[in-house]
């Protein structure tokens, strides 16, 4: 006698989940899914523009970064955390938030890049948004600005890699010395 199809389907639903896992799912973490993803004005739901007391508010613990002179004011504080497990250091000016560095490459960008990506793909990814400014000679710096133009990621280059990932304010993610 023959089973109904209805009996073909359920048996297709019993089947474990894994059976249908994507392949982002079954090749690890996935940045888009994990919050991972460092965008012009924000990482998670630390954004461009908070001050101090709301960033400890979200649980984060800030430790003292020494400024490239060895300073720090109210008007220039750089401060190392982790977020979502991964290194970031945050600089302020006027106690307001306005950059994020990247300090391992456990986050990536929308598009992709993060610190170790090829210069070339990095232009394959971006296309015309991204732009090469500064002076000629290690590093090389882009830069792709918001739609708003109030925010940008700075990407720097040396030996054909990014080593060096930034957002926020134009000027403050522009500015190579923030805080290294």
């Amino acid at each position: 006698m023959a089973r109904p199809k209805s009996f073909a389907i359920a048996a297709l639903l019993l089947l474990p989940p894994l059976a249908f896992a994507t392949p982002a799912e079954a090749t690890g973490p996935n940045p888009a899914i994990d919050g991972q993803v460092l965008a012009a004005d924000r990482l998670g739901a630390v954004r461009v523009g908070m001050r101090e007391e709301q960033l400890t508010a979200l649980g984060l613990a800030l430790a003292d970064e020494p400024t490239p002179d060895g300073q720090t004011t109210d008007f220039l504080a750089c401060h190392r955390s982790r977020i979502n497990g991964s290194a970031v250091v945050v600089m302020f000016e006027d106690l307001v938030m306005t950059r994020i560095e990247l300090d391992d490459d456990s986050i990536a960008t929308a598009a992709g890049a993060r610190i170790g990506t090829p210069e070339a793909q990095l232009r394959r990814l971006y296309g015309r948004s991204l732009v090469r400014v500064g002076a000629d000679g290690p590093p090389t710096r882009y830069t792709v600005t918001s739609t708003d133009r109030r925010h940008a990621l700075v990407f720097e280059v040396h030996d054909g890699k990014v080593n060096a990932l930034r957002a926020g304010l134009p000027d403050a993610a522009m500015h190579g010395e923030g805080c290294r």
